[in-house]
């Protein structure tokens, strides 16, 4: 009896380990795309940046590189994320963010349907590609072109080559050539005219710059002067902001308050010994919510005086850095993966104005609140210092167990903390994400 107890238990056992096998097989066969039929892939997909998803089957998942679309995917690409897919060896459509496309394959055809978004198409081969859009859609067979659907009013714009546009109630074609727009009304009527690379949204601009197409790459240097232009106005607009908000009065040097109930968070990189819980000791970290997330951060409104300040205007220089996520984004929390810009940078190095007193602190509220980043932080009285929680929606631990923000001047991490450091004219302020308590960014722990 208890051998055949034992026979059934392993049986059983087996059957339920070839049940678990096989449904990690399926799920694993489904999200790749691996069922699909020979000829029946529409594209694989070639990169991603943020956090762009998949619904197959009435499954939903995070798409990943290589998966092969197939029919009847529907892609959805995030705020600041984007997706690239390879048609064929020559042809590729991009997304850009807050975009959703859809794949169908009607009488042996395939056709891409732009639900919502922007896409930007490069196409070359004997068989035309199809996508549709709400009321109409475009063919084409050798052409680079960008089309946008905002509202169910599409824009196309054909950098190179020629498109042919059609609506649903009329069998005429438009063709749309190089260099030729064509608006779509509410009514379906066409309206076409013509643009220059001004006219061009900065993903296209982006995607124009980086293709292999002959006729694009003698322009590349007009587009990249285009988008250098516009990042030069932004920087600008945004110096000529930072500059022109107040500034932030010397305060007269007091002991730290101490608080009954002084905030538990700590920064992974910048922790202190607790048996020394000095002010000298804290060194900075940082994140962003705007709209002032200071927590019981104590009021400096006693300490500003009516009369105008006469101290002394200085600048210094200040950037923020989550690059080192890219090496670690298998850590990161899937759900702040569109935070994360795709080099990294937050805010380039921007010089700002400050006056003699003001802190590292100071300049980071000021700039960020200019930029509209997102920035949120906290007094710690025991430490005297604003303790930094997150910039742009990231957090500490939000890319693992050591990760945090810390702050780095002049090439070395001060000991004290972000809103102790009084700032001297000229310095180079850093703040910089870590995934591993400073030592993926040379700081000594």
């Amino acid at each position: 009896m208890k051998s055949k107890n034992l026979i059934l238990n392993t049986v059983m056992v087996l059957a339920a380990i070839g049940i678990l096998l096989g449904g990690i097989f399926f799920v694993t066969n489904l999200k790749s795309g691996g069922s699909a039929a020979e000829g029946q892939t529409f594209a694989t997909v070639a990169d991603t940046t943020g956090t762009v998803k998949i619904q197959r089957k009435g499954i939903g998942y995070t798409l990943e590189l290589e998966t092969l679309i197939i029919a009847d995917d529907v892609i959805t690409t995030l705020t600041k994320a984007q997706a690239t897919l390879n048609l064929s060896d020559s042809s590729r459509m991009t997304l850009d963010e807050n975009t959703k496309l859809s794949t169908a394959q009607a009488e042996g055809k395939k056709e891409y349907l732009l639900d919502e978004g922007s896409v930007y198409v490069e196409y070359s081969a004997k068989s035309p590609v199809s996508l549709r859009y709400q009321g109409g859609q475009i063919r084409a067979e050798d052409a680079a072109f960008s089309l946008k659907l905002y509202e169910n009013v599409p824009n196309l714009y054909v950098l190179d080559g020629s498109v042919f546009v059609s609506s649903d109630e009329d069998d005429t074609e438009m063709e749309v050539s190089t260099g030729e727009s064509l608006f779509v009304g509410s009514d379906g009527a066409f309206n076409k005219g013509s643009f220059e690379a001004q006219s061009l949204s900065g993903f296209d601009l982006s995607c124009a710059a980086r293709s292999e197409r002959e006729a694009l790459q003698s322009e590349s240097a007009t587009f990249e002067a285009v988008i250098a232009q516009r990042e030069e106005y932004t920087r600008q607009a945004l110096l000529k902001k930072v500059n022109e908000a107040p500034k932030q009065p010397q305060q007269e040097k007091k002991e730290p308050i101490v608080m009954e109930n002084p905030p538990a968070a700590e920064l992974p990189a910048a922790q202190p010994p607790a048996e020394q819980p000095s002010a000298a000791q804290q060194p900075g970290s940082i994140q962003i919510e705007q709209k002032d997330s200071g927590k019981n951060e104590p009021s400096k409104d006693a300490d500003r005086s009516d009369e105008p300040s006469d101290k002394q205007t200085m600048t210094a220089t200040i950037s923020i850095d989550c690059s080192t996520i890219l090496d670690n984004m298998d850590q990161l929390k899937p759900s702040k993966s569109g935070y994360v810009p795709g080099d990294g940078m937050i805010l380039y190095p921007i010089e700002v104005e400050f006056t003699e007193g003001e802190t590292a602190f100071d300049v980071l509220k000021r700039v960020c609140s200019s930029a509209d980043i997102q920035l949120e932080y906290s007094w710690n009285a025991g430490f005297g210092s604003n303790y930094i929680e997150g910039i742009n929606h990231l957090y500490e631990f939000d890319c693992g167990d050591g990760s945090g923000w810390m702050y780095h001047v002049n090439g070395w991490y001060p000991d004290r903390g972000v809103s102790v450091y009084e700032l001297s004219d000229g310095d180079y302020i850093e703040f910089r994400y870590t995934c591993s308590l400073g030592v993926d960014l040379g700081a000594r722990v």
